[in-house]
């Protein structure tokens, strides 16, 4: 049994993670994420024809997910329009074919193009959190400050959860007080 007055063996310290790059989330996924922006690059093509051009050969049955962007301070990214016509509007369309889908899914089932769309939206969610900054890590110390643990990359709303899935769980309360103090 621990005495009161021991000292604790280790403590936890929360940070942003500000090593994630928009690129790891299209460059890992399947089908096209094309974008139209005159300062940005984001997505894996950049097509030369027009937007309307583009959809027009896009394949009958592909996934298709519209992206926009918000560029005010700080990029923001949505699959629905941002309510600001000013700053923000549709950045471009993330396009999984039918033969995408079959090599992915094994078919081009609705169900299937479900699942796509799915997974676009949710590779829009992680690239709206890493351009938000929000994205953690943990580091455990021991007695005398030294780091002897550490993971990172844990992104979204869900990270405090994801940490402690790393986590003994003896250290759940202390990771609580760390998630707490993750800004100061």
């Amino acid at each position: 049994m621990k005495q009161a007055d021991e000292a604790p063996k280790c403590r936890i310290r929360v940070e942003r993670d500000g090593d994630r790059d928009l690129e790891e989330v299209w460059s890992h996924g399947i089908g096209t994420f094309a974008t139209w922006h005159r300062r940005y690059n984001i997505g894996n093509v950049q097509p030369e024809e027009s937007y309307d051009e583009y959809m027009a050969n896009v394949p009958d049955e592909s996934a298709v997910v519209e992206i926009y962007m918000y560029d005010h301070s700080g990029l923001a990214f949505s699959t629905a329009p941002f309510s600001c016509t000013w700053d923000s509007g549709r950045l471009g369309v993330w396009v999984v074919t039918p033969d995408e889908l079959r090599a992915e899914y094994g078919d081009d089932a609705p169900e299937s193009r479900s699942k796509a769309e799915r997974f676009i939206r949710g590779s829009i969610e992680t690239m709206n959190d890493i351009s938000q900054g929000n994205v953690w890590g943990y580091e455990v110390l021991d007695f005398d400050g030294e780091v002897c643990d550490s993971c990172w990359g844990f992104i979204g709303d869900t990270a405090k959860e994801q940490m402690a899935g790393y986590l003994p769980e003896e250290l759940h309360n202390d990771l609580e007080r760390a998630w707490e103090k993750r800004y100061e």
